[in-house]
């Protein structure tokens, strides 16, 4: 088998740990919404070029996120000041990245609902 193969064959193991965690779950619900109202209000180009980008860093934050957990859970099970400054460091950057995400939706889909309501 190639590396390539070998690496892909990681790569979708992981994302199939993944689909068992509960945080990153979430986050495919609200991406299968965010994805279903660009549809329904035909976004632009760019506006799916801003949605896409959005969705692809913040999954990729949660599983950067998820993976630090476990690491840090799996150095050192027991409760540890650091290790808990460590994981809500991780978790902060998703918060982060979520609330990007959340202004660019605002900014592409205010003004289409509003124009549903006028």
């Amino acid at each position: 088998m190639t590396k390539f193969k070998i690496g892909l064959r990681h790569a979708l193991c992981g994302i199939a740990l993944l689909l068992r965690e509960k945080n990153f779950l979430i986050h495919i619900v609200a991406t299968i919404t965010v994805l279903g109202f660009s549809y329904s209000f035909s976004i632009s180009y760019h506006e799916w070029l801003a949605v896409i980008l959005c969705i692809g860093s913040v999954l990729g934050a949660e599983a950067l996120n998820t993976a630090i957990e476990q690491i840090a859970d799996f150095v050192h099970p027991e409760e540890h000041a650091s290790i808990k400054n460590i994981k809500d460091i991780s978790a902060g950057a998703v918060f982060l990245l979520c609330l990007a995400a959340l202004t660019i939706g605002i900014i592409v889909f205010a003004p289409k609902i509003h124009g549903l309501t006028t």
